[in-house]
């Protein structure tokens, strides 16, 4: 088949353009699938031969080691899904060459070592019964991530929701600024002085001290206490309170201003 011309290309109005396209990706995917069943039957043929292998067999030929590998793909997904009737000729032929590497993925028949099967044949055969239009997309999302796209697109909207919900807590947190200390110079000639040295010191020990929860946290923190409370029986409630009284007598405030919250918690648990 010859090659089209970029010359020839841009003689085409955008239908002819995409009418041709069509027709090339059509061609394409017939002659993968077509390179996948000659690699197998290849690999039946040689496997008692002596010194001769596909690889050996087709590069004498001229045919490069990534196609060559690239129809394994194909090859592996025949002999593990069509030659055991898992799913129809068929199907078979309607997989790109992506389509089967990341099927050979999530079966764990890749060739990549270690191997990680996610997926067993049968329940391929559910998937493609399940999504018989859009199959390869959730054979990549699981080989890429182990998640089908509609837990990947779940997983995505929960962190980016986390994310923002951190932001909040951080926009809410002041900053620790340790302000930089003037250099102390002997003559001309600048030095490394004890002042800088105790700046880097300081930066070092805000920096391997543990976080300090802020006001916010503490008091999401509480409102979740107060509502788990709440849930508990009476007998467990005034358990709690107790257990929240003898926590007030660790706090560093004045002793007075204790009292009426621990106060105003029991009696709210007493009802």
């Amino acid at each position: 088949m010859d090659v089209l011309p970029m010359a020839d290309c841009q003689t085409l109005s955008v239908t002819q353009a995409c009418e041709r396209f069509v027709v090339m990706s059509t061609q394409s995917g017939r002659a993968f699938s077509a390179m996948g069943k000659l690699h197998y039957a290849l690999g039946k043929m040689l496997k008692t031969a002596k010194s001769r292998t596909i690889y050996g067999e087709l590069r004498k030929l001229g045919v490069s080691n990534s196609t060559i590998s690239n129809a394994s793909f194909a090859s592996k997904v025949w002999e593990m899904l069509v030659n055991t009737n898992t799913i129809t000729e068929a199907i078979y032929d309607r997989l790109t060459f992506a389509g089967c590497r990341d099927l050979c993925r999530v079966l764990g028949i890749s060739g990549n070592k270690p191997e990680t099967k996610i997926l067993k044949p049968e329940e391929v055969k559910l998937i493609i019964d399940r999504f018989p239009s859009s199959f390869e997309d959730e054979f990549e999302s699981l080989a890429e991530s182990g998640l089908s796209c509609v837990e990947r697109e779940t997983a995505a909207i929960a962190a980016a929701t986390a994310k923002v919900e951190a932001d909040k807590v951080k926009a809410a947190t002041p900053a620790v600024t340790i302000a930089a200390e003037p250099a102390v110079t002997t003559g001309a000639t600048p030095t490394v002085t004890t002042a800088k040295a105790a700046t880097v010191a300081k930066t070092k020990a805000v920096a391997a001290a543990p976080a300090v929860p802020t006001l916010v946290e503490v008091l999401v923190t509480l409102d979740a206490v107060e509502s788990a409370i709440g849930k508990l029986s009476a007998e467990d409630q005034l358990k709690a309170v107790e257990r929240i009284v003898e926590l007030a007598d660790l706090l560093t405030v004045p002793a007075k201003a204790a009292p009426a919250k621990t106060a105003k918690v029991a009696a709210k648990a007493a009802k």
